[in-house]
């Protein structure tokens, strides 16, 4: 489960950002299909790592998913790749480079004082 792994990186960037005074209500992420991350055992474990810390009490993730993305090398149109269908679907050629899906980012975090 390299969620958990996800997990520990994504608090590792977060933790030197707060002081004991703050609390991250939101946190939206954004990954690639290809990083093959499964939303529900990212949540889990991001739960299970930060239980009993009250910086992280109630906090909510929002993860997206992107696709898949191609670009042609004949027609040079750009595109999704759905099912790992690796064929151009403007000219029908397989010779594609691959250009998005690895993505692994924090998009936005909300932070409020802790009361």
């Amino acid at each position: 489960m390299h969620e958990t792994g996800i997990a520990r990186r994504l608090l590792s960037v977060i933790y030197p950002m707060l002081d004991g005074k703050k609390q991250v209500t939101r946190i939206k992420l954004r990954f690639g299909e290809l990083k093959m991350v499964q939303k529900d055992l990212l949540e889990t474990a991001f739960s299970t790592l930060t239980r009993g810390d009250k910086r992280f009490k109630d906090t909510i993730l929002e993860i997206e998913i992107k696709p898949v993305r191609g670009k042609c090398n004949t027609c040079q149109s750009e595109f999704d790749i759905k099912n790992f269908e690796m064929r151009c679907p403007f000219c029908g050629e397989t010779s594609i480079d691959i250009t998005g899906g690895y993505e692994s980012e924090i998009v936005e975090m909300e932070v409020v004082e802790d009361v």
